[in-house]
């Protein structure tokens, strides 16, 4: 059988989920590796709203009676092995800095395009629940 609209929406939520788990880990390691403090303080904060995206995102799991679970995406995968790498580098400070930084926003532009994806496969889907 093929998949219908709810399957579609459902696995691009577990994508999602998968994907800010992978961004906790991801962020707490940038953290660690950041140099300057106030990197470190952004990074942390932005950890803090991760862990809230994935509370919420595990609330609508429940309210569809659904699992979260599910793979990480590659193209997740691929930007935390070009993030590590990074930051990994035999670089001065500045350097792994601004790396963290470019990494995250990478991150941050991929999870902006998943929610806005999944964001139009809700209202499509409650659209045709009518």
């Amino acid at each position: 059988m093929s998949p219908d609209l709810q399957d579609v929406l459902i696995d691009d939520l577990r994508y999602l989920h998968g994907t800010e788990e992978e961004q906790v880990r991801f962020l707490q390691a940038m953290a660690e590796a950041a140099a300057e403090p106030q990197l470190q303080q952004a990074i942390r904060q932005h950890l803090d709203a991760t862990r809230g995206q994935l509370d919420r995102l595990n609330k609508i799991f429940e309210s569809l009676d659904e699992k979260p679970e599910g793979e990480l995406p590659e193209a997740v995968q691929g930007l935390v092995n070009d993030a590590e790498t990074m930051m990994g580098m035999d670089a001065d400070n500045e350097v792994i800095d601004l790396s963290i930084v470019e990494a995250g926003r990478k991150m941050e532009h991929y999870e902006v395009a998943c929610y806005s994806a999944v964001r139009t496969m809700a209202r499509r889907w409650a659209w045709t629940m009518r």
